[in-house]
């Protein structure tokens, strides 16, 4: 975990790093809020909130990253892709 998310992460409680992680795996808030059985408004009253969010797109952005360097060292042939329906 690089040392930005660390320091937003710092000082959260168990159930707001539990939302961040909910948050990375889910697209949509209210997925992630049914994921932790969590009132929607719980994350509203979080002093935090802004730090919490900036570590989930951090996270997001890192794992995006670590997909396109993944995908930059495949063996692809350079062809255009073809796709026949019947």
């Amino acid at each position: 975990m690089n040392r930005e998310i660390r320091e937003l992460l710092e000082g959260a409680t168990e159930l707001q790093l539990r939302y961040v992680m909910a948050r990375v795996e889910h697209r949509r808030h209210r997925d992630a809020f049914k994921a932790l059985g969590m009132d929607k408004s719980t994350p509203a009253h979080w002093d935090n909130r802004a730090a919490l969010d900036r570590a989930v797109r951090l996270i997001l952005l890192g794992r995006l990253e670590a997909l396109a360097a993944d995908f930059s060292t495949m063996d692809v042939p350079n062809r255009p892709i073809s796709a026949t329906f019947d």
